[in-house]
């Protein structure tokens, strides 16, 4: 039986970061889990506090860990088009930004080029994780 994780399950679990949420491997079932970080309004917070607080689990980085932004400055930066890049990188500038990228991708057209670059960014990411965690995967994502 192999007993590497596919690619794919941390991969689901980068995209679940965000910033209400603490996700963690489960290294017994190689499974994804989440603990709810917002207000304490769950009961059974308490209860499960210090549950992923062992050997067991690891933590994936926080989504400023991740930093999203800096993959749509890259993205910009590194778009052939100049005149589409400067509007990117325009777009990109101080609060909104997020939104700001979307309308503007979809304005130019490039919505799946950015999907694409973000997917890549993700799968490169999981493996760098995989590697400093010493965790051995085996690439299922196309």
């Amino acid at each position: 039986m192999d007993n590497r994780i596919k690619l794919s399950v941390i991969y689901q679990g980068f995209e679940m970061v965000d910033g209400v949420t603490e996700v963690y491997l489960n290294l017994d079932t190689q499974e994804i889990e989440c603990r709810y970080i917002g207000d304490n309004s769950y009961p059974d917070e308490e209860e499960n506090e210090f549950k992923f607080e062992n050997e067991k689990y690891i933590a994936f980085p926080s989504r400023f860990e991740i930093n999203e932004y800096k993959w749509m400055q890259d993205f910009a930066d590194s778009y052939p088009d100049k005149k589409v890049s400067i509007g990117l990188s325009v777009a990109i500038m101080g609060d909104g930004a997020f939104q700001r990228f979307k309308i503007a991708i979809q304005a130019y057209d490039i919505t799946q080029e950015w999907y694409s670059y973000k997917k890549n960014r993700r799968v490169a990411l999981s493996k760098e994780w995989c590697e400093e965690h010493n965790i051995d995967f085996v690439n299922d994502i196309d």
